[in-house]
């Protein structure tokens, strides 16, 4: 389901974060519009994510036929590239090549695959993933809801802090 009003703010994170990914890649403007500034784009994202999957999926009677068929919509939407950015970056890493990001050994994989870690950009999935599970959870005890969605939005702008533009260069 699209809630065609949130894709201003869906597009407006989105160019937060391109612009925030080229201004560091490329320097434009001396990089001021670079370093931490994409972490808005990335908070405003969690925040539609958990207004979208409450409004959602909150209001469906809690049943295996709606369990599985909200589990297979998030890990349908989001597991396929990440399980193959991970594991290629893995595999990458062992023959010697660069890969996309510094999956380097067995405990590296193991902290992605089991969303405890990301390395990156794809420190993201993790928050994202747990508030899935989580969501699950405040069906099975609605007096969980409230906290879950306060945690998401908690998470989201607390958790990541932009870093200062010198610490986050230094990286």
């Amino acid at each position: 389901m699209e809630i065609r009003t949130l894709n201003t703010l869906r597009g407006l994170a989105a160019l937060i974060v391109f612009i925030t990914h080229f201004s560091d890649a490329t320097n434009w403007l001396d990089g001021s519009l670079g370093g931490p500034a994409g972490q808005y784009g990335v908070m405003l994202f969690f925040l539609l994510s958990g207004f979208l999957m409450s409004y959602l999926y909150f209001d469906r009677q809690f049943n295996p036929a709606n369990l599985k068929s909200y589990a297979l919509a998030r890990a349908g939407r989001i597991l396929p590239l990440y399980f193959l950015v991970v594991f290629g970056s893995y595999l990458l890493s062992l023959t010697g090549a660069d890969g996309l990001y510094e999956i380097t050994d067995a405990n590296a994989l193991l902290s992605h695959l089991l969303f405890m870690h990301g390395e990156s950009v794809l420190w993201t999935i993790s928050p994202e993933v747990q508030f899935y599970w989580l969501l699950v959870f405040c069906k099975i005890e609605k007096r969980l809801y409230l906290y879950a969605y306060t945690r998401h939005i908690d998470y989201s702008f607390f958790y990541k802090l932009p870093q200062s533009n010198w610490e986050h260069r230094r990286h």
